[in-house]
């Protein structure tokens, strides 16, 4: 009987020390962050993250959160170049109160997101959740993957953190498809047309964000018109940016761009027009911008071109 009580008591006190043990840092390492902007095409540079800008971070090591989520901001970091073995300066980015890699066997598992201070909940399931309306708030919302590293002691204890954009980008460019063939006003000036207004119709400007398991939107159905832009632009025959640039949630194009203009002519005679567009069906997606070209004419406006640009990768 004091047999079986022996061993009772050991199992008790064996389970005791290790509920009670102490965290093990294994080796004694500070965990920094050096966050990158992602970009698709190996042989190209990515853009550095901008520096001063917060970045929120949270980390677990398995079922167990290893740090909640935290601001971290860029410093200047003493280094040990691992080659030239000399000490070296680096912008990292590190934790309001310093915080030690977890031991050698343990995976740490990041998740991030900036601006720190924009309203994003982060949770090990679902990753970086966030909610938005683009018609009043233009926030560039950036968000990393659950990024995992098993050592501590690889890259001078620098956790490496590429980060993605969530939201598109969508900018106009316009130009005129004027023939004067010769023709001039009293003041030896050729047929004008003037850009007072262009709209797209039937935007969907809103929606919810979760970056795992794989990033997705789930966007609300309502639409809105975007002005592009308001006021007074002379249009030549090159083509030239107007109006606002638009961050917008990624979301499939059905809709016209309509534009108001006013062509004056040699006489000079000044006609407002309205005009719009052919139905633009295109899909955005996330991380990339989308330029589009259109060329006024006196009866219509037609698209010149569209260009995308991987806007990581700028």
């Amino acid at each position: 009987m004091k047999k079986v009580v022996y061993i009772f008591v050991a199992l008790m006190l064996l389970a005791g020390c290790t509920i009670d043990a102490p965290i093990v840092y294994d080796p004694d390492l500070r965990l920094l962050f050096h966050p990158e902007m992602y970009h698709h095409i190996d042989d190209e540079q990515a853009p550095a993250f901008p520096h001063g800008q917060d970045i929120s971070v949270c980390a677990w090591t398995g079922d167990r959160e290893w740090l909640p989520l935290s601001r971290a901001f860029s410093q200047e970091v003493p280094l040990t170049d691992s080659i030239r073995k000399i000490q070296v300066t680096d912008t990292l980015w590190v934790l309001e109160e310093e915080v030690l890699w977890p031991s050698r066997n343990q995976v740490l598992s990041v998740t991030a997101y900036s601006p720190h201070d924009e309203d994003c909940e982060v949770d090990r399931e679902k990753g970086v959740q966030w909610s938005t309306d683009v018609l009043e708030e233009q926030v560039d919302l950036l968000y990393s993957h659950k990024e995992r590293n098993r050592q501590g002691n690889v890259n001078n204890n620098i956790f490496h953190l590429p980060f993605n954009h969530a939201l598109s980008r969508v900018s106009f460019y316009v130009k005129n498809r004027v023939d004067n063939n010769g023709a001039h006003d009293v003041f030896n000036r050729p047929h004008l047309i003037t850009v007072t207004n262009i709209v797209v119709e039937g935007v969907k400007h809103s929606g919810s964000f979760c970056s795992l398991p794989s990033p997705t939107w789930t966007l609300d159905d309502d639409v809105q018109t975007l002005e592009i832009f308001d006021g007074s632009f002379l249009t030549s025959g090159t083509p030239e940016p107007i109006g606002n640039i638009w961050l917008m949630v990624p979301q499939t194009f059905n809709t016209k761009i309509f534009v108001q203009f006013q062509y004056t002519t040699v006489e000079p005679t000044t006609i407002t027009q309205r005009l719009g567009t052919v139905p633009l069906t295109a899909t955005i997606e996330p991380g990339r911008d989308y330029i589009y070209t259109l060329s006024v004419g006196i009866d219509d406006v037609l698209f010149l071109q569209e260009r995308i640009e991987d806007r990581l990768k700028k």
